[in-house]
């Protein structure tokens, strides 16, 4: 065989850097619910498989059976909303976030965090943490664009009782 930097499946690489650029394009513009599955499968561009072919036509199929699902606007309450939520399954945990502006996310992530949380809590209060980051820097935006335009406080929403019950539960934005 090829050395180790040689892909096993030469004749799938350009087929496959194609199909993921495609699926990139997507998820920056109107998809961010196809992001996760994506981004695992950037980690193999130069080394693509018959499996991960097979996997980036179930995200095509997908796509295409929900053809209505993207980002929509909504005329709403001129107000910042914003969702954050915890993955505790690993050593370094995942937070993910994203932030509504009249129903539609401006802004969503993803990443693992820095430090490793010693309990779900802990890993939700960080994800908060940057689901806040985002909000704050949007809010900003917003206000040197179009003064005033928020008129209402942000919300920012978790699912976790005991993040939600911290003593620092009320911040105005």
């Amino acid at each position: 065989l090829g050395s180790p930097s040689e892909p096993a499946h030469p004749d799938l690489v350009k087929p496959f850097q194609e199909r993921i650029g495609s699926l990139m394009y997507l998820c920056t513009s109107s998809r961010p619910d196809v992001v996760y599955p994506v981004h695992l499968l950037c980690r193999c561009l130069a080394r693509p498989t018959p499996a991960l072919i097979e996997e980036t036509d179930h995200i095509l199929a997908y796509l295409s059976r929900h053809r209505s699902v993207g980002l929509t606007y909504a005329q709403d309450a001129r107000r910042l909303r914003g969702f954050s939520d915890a993955s505790w399954e690993t050593r370094n945990s995942t937070s993910g976030w994203v932030t509504m502006c009249n129903s539609a996310a401006l802004t969503w992530g993803s990443r693992k965090q820095a430090a490793i949380s010693l309990s779900s809590c802990e890993a939700e209060i960080v994800a908060l943490s940057e689901a806040t980051k985002d909000m704050v820097y949007l809010r900003r935006i917003v206000d040197g664009i179009a003064p005033c335009s928020i008129v209402d406080p942000a919300e920012l929403h978790t699912h976790n009782i005991g993040a939600r019950d911290t003593p620092y539960k009320t911040i105005r934005l």
